[in-house]
């Protein structure tokens, strides 16, 4: 008031010269006026600002209305926690960008929806302790599509009895981890740095990616005929949680897929259904790349009413561990597309089919004995004959049935002397580790006594000189 009386006096002694003096007081007030508008919005901020806790009765669903919560302010900072209880307002709209070191249901608190809006995509990131639900019911949190997304950071937890709906992005970084909450994947999971998948339950329609050093624990996730897991970039692993891979439900589909091009399987158990109509395609895990098969069970089932099998294939250079091999069925194993001279894993059961293209197949490494009463074959996916097949390690593969493979059969025998030094007579014993069955293309199938075997040495070296047993030489053939 002042300011304008001044004005005013200033325009009556002064008349048209009033414009000079304005442009003075222009320069002069605007810049203060600046910095007190940037303390104003400033102290707004964080008058609105902080810890609170969700009313009984709410005026909406706004998260961003401060008379909805108790306190009157907006949890929305690295230091905050949004708390709910009892309330007839359950479900909540979050419009903008959003953080908070977590988010409390109390015990007693009603049944809540978190939602981004759908008409718009903000970012809700959960950076501290994570969600902790003492209500003793579901909570749900829904990720509406676009680029919405929900973000666990540093050690934040997803929580128990917490039931996630994507349809944008839902992202683990830093050690965060999915706790024992479920999952419905419409679209974009991402695990990466360190995070893990926790206890989870995740029924997966779309993407799902570890990758880093992540981990997927000790989760359960079911992959739909639309879903795909895949493990890549850096050193990720499978832990021990359990894949299971449904086939193809509508004829000409695919099944659900997992694939492993980088770090390891771990521990995990990978099931991958058949078809479950006709001509509908079985389901596939897939090791490519560098991936490792890990010691890992590797399960591939028949389908079923005429749908394909379940399918495990290794190409390139990744490499098979001590994994177990299990196919039934229709289901089958196919290492035809993986690089010269073939794989190495650790042992093969069922009676399925398998693929070995011009490739060599050795099992054995994990020492469990393991009856196989399917087909060994030459072809696969990528063609190609002269199979073959390796027996290593302690245990015994017992093989049942005529096998087709042309490129014959090696067995690793492993002989032991006992206390002996160079020069000391030595008390052999043989290890048979390769029984029954047809082994390879041998003119005779199912007679173990006519089949031509080559034998493999694994003997003591002494003063640079391999020891065999009398009258054989490593790599004699033997007639039995």
């Amino acid at each position: 008031m002042k300011i304008m009386q001044s004005l005013v006096l200033w325009k009556f002694f002064h008349g048209k010269n009033i414009q000079s003096p304005l442009r003075s007081l222009e320069r002069a007030f605007l810049p203060s006026a600046a910095a007190i508008l940037t303390l104003l919005l400033s102290t707004a901020s964080s008058s609105f600002a902080g810890s609170a806790t969700w009313k009984q009765s709410p005026a909406s669903d706004d998260w961003f209305t401060a008379t909805n919560w108790k306190q009157r302010t907006i949890p929305n900072g690295p230091g905050d926690t949004a708390t709910f209880a009892s309330s007839n307002q359950t479900s909540i709209d979050i419009v903008f960008d959003t953080e908070v070191s977590g988010i409390v249901f109390k015990p007693g608190a009603s049944a809540f929806t978190i939602a981004t809006n759908p008409q718009v995509t903000p970012e809700l990131t959960i950076s501290g302790v994570g969600v902790t639900n003492n209500s003793g019911i579901v909570q749900n949190f829904v990720v509406n599509q676009g680029a919405a997304q929900i973000l666990f950071a540093n050690s934040a937890t997803a929580g128990s009895l917490t039931a996630f709906t994507n349809t944008g992005t839902i992202t683990f970084s830093g050690t965060s981890t999915a706790g024992n909450a479920t999952f419905t994947n419409n679209s974009f999971v991402n695990f990466t740095n360190t995070s893990t998948a926790g206890d989870a339950t995740f029924t997966n329609n779309a993407v799902l990616i570890f990758d880093s050093n992540s981990t997927a624990g000790n989760g359960a996730f079911t992959n739909t005929d639309a879903g795909i897991v895949i493990f890549r970039d850096g050193t990720p692993t499978a832990g021990n949680a359990t894949f299971t891979n449904l086939g193809g439900a509508v004829s000409g589909r695919g099944g659900g897929f997992s694939v492993v091009t980088s770090g390891t399987a771990g521990n995990a158990t990978f099931v991958n259904n058949g078809g479950a109509v006709s001509d509908a395609l079985g389901a596939e895990t897939l090791f490519n790349d560098i991936g490792d098969a890990g010691n890992a069970t590797l399960i591939a089932n028949g389908g079923l009413d005429g749908g394909e099998g379940g399918s495990i294939q290794f190409a390139t250079a990744s490499t098979g561990g001590t994994a177990r091999v299990e196919v039934f069925g229709n289901g089958n194993l196919d290492i035809s597309v993986h690089d010269a001279p073939g794989l190495t894993t650790g042992s093969i059961k069922g009676d399925g089919a398998v693929f070995l293209g011009a490739n060599n197949l050795t099992v054995g490494t994990n020492n469990l004995s393991t009856t196989f009463s399917g087909v060994m074959q030459d072809g696969g996916t990528n063609g190609g004959i002269g199979g073959s097949l390796t027996k290593a390690g302690r245990a015994n593969l017992s093989l049942t049935n005529a096998n087709t493979y042309t490129g014959g059969t090696t067995i690793t025998e492993r002989w032991h002397g006992h206390n002996q030094r160079c020069g000391q007579r030595r008390n052999w014993h043989e290890r048979r580790n390769l029984v029954a069955g047809d082994y390879g293309r041998t003119g005779h199938p199912n007679h173990a006594e006519h089949a031509h075997i080559q034998f493999s040495c694994d003997l003591p070296i002494c003063n640079g000189q391999q020891h065999t047993r009398s009258g054989q030489s490593c790599g004699q053939r033997r007639h039995h």
